[in-house]
């Protein structure tokens, strides 16, 4: 049941949420156990139920292990950011870096979510701060590339070049010397390494490499759709841009560190549809990303321009 609702999970939020009920009828414990917690909590929240998300991740802050609490604090901040409670998220995940004090790897990922966050309402020094906090607690060996590629493309979201660099420049050099061997399928650290090459000024060859990981990808990846909606945005390649954004909307990645770009990406798919003068779609799509964000805590400068678009009159 609960390999079944992982794998509906994508498509349709509100079956997959049945059969995690039904797994947790069998099984109660699982309900309040790491990911399961995480997973189906964030399925309710894609199923259109947060007040139930919020139940189900507030379970598990009853939970002995301070670990298992941290984790819940976690996906409470995921909860509030989904919402737009950047303030609330900030508590949470701070809380979470706390209590998860003696699993710096886990403390340092709390910190992560917590800086993508302060990106999303414009916050990018904290973010940098919150960055090299988390540069410093996760662990520099192979089983955490993927992680700290994520504090490197953390880095160029909040326009810190020289820090994304960084990061790139050691794993490449323990990669090279042979002290790791890179085991991510997902390929975060290659997708770095593209971003920074488009951020540097050269976005042909960064959409070569990112477009060559697409054509000998297994498996779907929004981290990639991610960078390749980026790219193809600075580039003002409108078409290529739509399919990307499409992609990862269609994706559904909430659980992981790309809710923020998801969420986002409704509003810069109506940016997209609007170049490629469609304003009809562009306008549905700005209005699917003030759903989300529209009542946030904080001032978000696409929610303002959102509204801005939304409030111009089409010429007839």
């Amino acid at each position: 049941l609960v390999n079944t609702a992982t794998c509906l999970a994508e498509d349709n939020s509100t079956e997959a949420a049945a059969r995690y009920q039904a797994a947790f009828e069998i099984r109660p414990e699982w309900e309040i156990t790491g990911n399961l917690n995480h997973e189906y909590g964030l399925t309710l929240v894609m199923a259109g139920e947060p007040a139930a998300a919020r139940q189900v991740f507030e379970k598990r802050l009853s939970a002995a292990s301070a670990n298992e609490r941290g984790g819940a604090r976690r996906s409470l901040g995921q909860l509030a950011v989904f919402g737009g409670e950047f303030d609330l998220a900030g508590e949470h995940f701070e809380s979470a870096a706390l209590l998860h004090q003696d699993i710096p790897e886990s403390a340092g990922r709390d910190l992560v979510f917590w800086a993508l966050a302060e990106i999303a309402r414009g916050e990018d020094s904290r973010a940098v701060d919150l960055l090299a906090k988390a540069d410093g607690l996760v662990p520099r060996t192979e089983g955490w590339i993927w992680l700290r590629s994520i504090i490197g493309l953390g880095y160029l979201a909040a326009g810190e070049i020289q820090g994304a660099q960084s990061v790139l420049d050691q794993l490449e050099s323990r990669l090279a010397d042979g002290d790791l061997a890179d085991h991510d399928s997902l390929r975060r650290r290659e997708i770095l390494a593209a971003c920074l090459t488009a951020a540097t000024g050269d976005q042909i060859a960064s959409l070569k490499s990112l477009e060559a990981m697409r054509q000998v990808e297994k498996r779907n990846n929004a981290f990639l759709a991610w960078a390749l909606s980026e790219v193809h945005l600075a580039a003002g390649n409108w078409d290529e841009a739509e399919s990307a954004l499409g992609e990862l909307i269609e994706l559904r990645w909430v659980f992981y560190e790309t809710l923020v770009p998801w969420i986002r990406a409704h509003y810069q798919l109506g940016q997209v549809l609007d170049q490629l003068g469609r304003p009809e779609e562009a306008e549905a799509s700005f209005a699917s990303f003030l759903e989300i964000w529209g009542e946030s805590d904080s001032t978000v400068a696409e929610v303002d321009s959102a509204r801005k678009r939304l409030a111009q009159e089409r010429p007839d």
